[in-house]
């Protein structure tokens, strides 16, 4: 093979990796539908709460998941998971 070929062998991959990165940047551009911002808020607001403000467990009492603390928290809010 001769350096022109590896050159255009080249070229062709990095020009795909440049359409795949860019396909993936403009997949994370799009805006959050404003229900599921909404969600993201309350989450972050959760999280810094202070542990006096959170409702009490034993403290002997393993964690709970995070996919299970989520579906408590829409629970409580009156949000069917």
């Amino acid at each position: 093979m001769s350096r022109s070929d590896d050159a255009l062998d080249r070229r062709a991959w990095l020009l795909a990796i440049g359409r795949r990165l860019r396909a993936e940047y403009d997949a994370v551009k799009e805006p959050l539908p404003s229900r599921l911002a909404e969600l993201v808020k309350q989450l972050e607001q959760h999280e810094k709460e202070s542990p006096e403000q959170r409702p009490s467990q034993p403290e002997d009492a393993a964690p709970p998941p995070r996919a299970a603390r989520a579906a408590g928290m829409l629970q409580d809010r009156g949000i069917a998971a």
